[in-house]
């Protein structure tokens, strides 16, 4: 079985839930801190007919208002940073269309959602407030705002928005702001900040994530779409304590809340590796966890015991595993993953090692399973690009 307690594994899970993440699979407007589950959710209430937007999710199937059913939302996700140092995205519904970014400035979270087209009537824009995954903590009104308690201590949640006329009809279950949504309004944690301020902020921030991708050259189009859809796409699963990056969000909550998707998640840890080390190794771990007794990775939906389907994919795991690893001198993942995938299984179904050695097929000196590595492709002495080679 996998060591799920290895030491360096448990670091990177500590590293990986620390801080204001999106990875409430349920919205992606939804920023969770991930110590204790506290959620800002982003949400919107407009008055054409009545509807009110609580979840956002990317891909939805677009579906026009009909009697007391809303339109669908959609969701234009923007740039994504692996650590949560800058998100964006563009709302398109009712009419509507509105933009939210977030930053982390040290332990505090600053939102600001910035209208861009408007109905006839004012929406509102609503911040809800809860704690997630079933986690201790309450949050209720004070004089300034709202605050938040929980084993972490308190944390005052303060905004810029101007208290909307009372409406019942929030269909929030906990203590929320409610503003007017006719100009930008900043939300913000441990302190209050302005509208310019936050900008100020987050144009910063922007501008910093836009510069990391410079070093891809002509590629950094390209790179930015694909690191910031796996972002966007990375979410926590409760049932397991665990974070990575099902195929899309939509299937995960098809599934149960979570969905493990056999090669897919080896592809994402490699491109993750370019970036984020502990995302690719928890990509890689947790997909392998799901290994069947006769040696598959399958589609492992979080709550159906036998999987939708399966396929002998582990042949493209120890590329991937080989290439978030090589030159790190880090063996945690390795010591963590090789005794799973390379336990016998019954039939004839070969080990991850044969996999590993039929790939090397032409090279010098076949690579095996938990070797070191010289820095260039299995089966091919040319050297592989990224921070990895260094």
């Amino acid at each position: 079985m996998l060591n799920l307690e290895h030491p360096e594994y448990l670091k990177l899970k500590k590293r990986m839930m620390t801080g204001w993440r999106t990875y409430n699979v349920y919205s992606v407007l939804s920023h969770v801190r991930m110590e204790d589950g506290l959620a800002l959710n982003v949400a919107v209430k407009e008055y054409s007919a009545g509807h009110y937007l609580k979840e956002a999710l990317i891909g939805r199937r677009p579906v026009g208002a009909h009697m007391h059913e809303r339109e669908t939302e959609e969701v234009l996700p923007g740039l994504h940073a692996y650590d949560g140092s800058y998100t964006q995205a563009t709302v398109q519904w009712m009419g509507m269309e509105f933009s939210v970014e977030s930053t982390q400035d040290g332990s505090e979270l600053i939102l600001l959602i910035t209208p861009q087209k408007q109905q006839r009537w004012p929406s509102m824009l609503v911040l809800e407030t809860g704690f997630l995954w079933n986690r201790p903590g309450w949050v209720e009104h004070t004089e300034d705002g709202l605050c938040a308690h929980s084993p972490m201590g308190d944390t005052p949640i303060y905004t810029t928005g101007k208290p909307a006329a009372h409406d019942a009809n929030i269909p929030a279950q906990g203590p929320y702001f409610a503003c007017e949504f006719t100009e930008p309004i900043a939300f913000s944690t441990h302190r209050p900040v302005t509208v310019s301020q936050a900008r100020e902020l987050l144009d910063g921030r922007r501008q910093a994530l836009l510069d990391s991708f410079a070093r891809y050259g002509e590629s950094a189009p390209l790179y930015e779409a694909i690191q910031c859809a796996v972002a966007w796409d990375t979410t926590y699963d409760g049932r397991r304590d665990r974070i990575a990056s099902p195929i899309s969000r939509l299937w995960s909550i098809g599934a149960g809340g979570f969905i493990m998707a056999c090669w897919d998640n080896y592809f994402v840890s490699f491109m993750a590796s370019l970036e984020d080390r502990d995302l690719a190794y928890a990509n890689i771990i947790e997909i392998t966890r799901e290994q069947t007794d006769r040696g598959f990775i399958p589609i492992s939906p979080t709550l159906r015991a036998i999987p939708a389907r399966t396929a002998p994919s582990r042949r493209w795991a120890p590329p991937c595993c080989w290439s978030c690893t090589a030159g790190t001198g880090i063996n945690g993942c390795w010591s963590t993953c090789t005794p799973r995938l390379r336990s016998g299984t019954t039939g004839s179904i070969p080990t991850v090692e044969t996999k590993i050695m039929a790939a090397s097929a032409g090279a010098a000196t076949p690579m095996r399973a938990g070797a070191a590595t010289t820095g260039s492709w299995p089966g091919s002495t040319t050297p592989m690009a990224g921070p990895w080679s260094r």
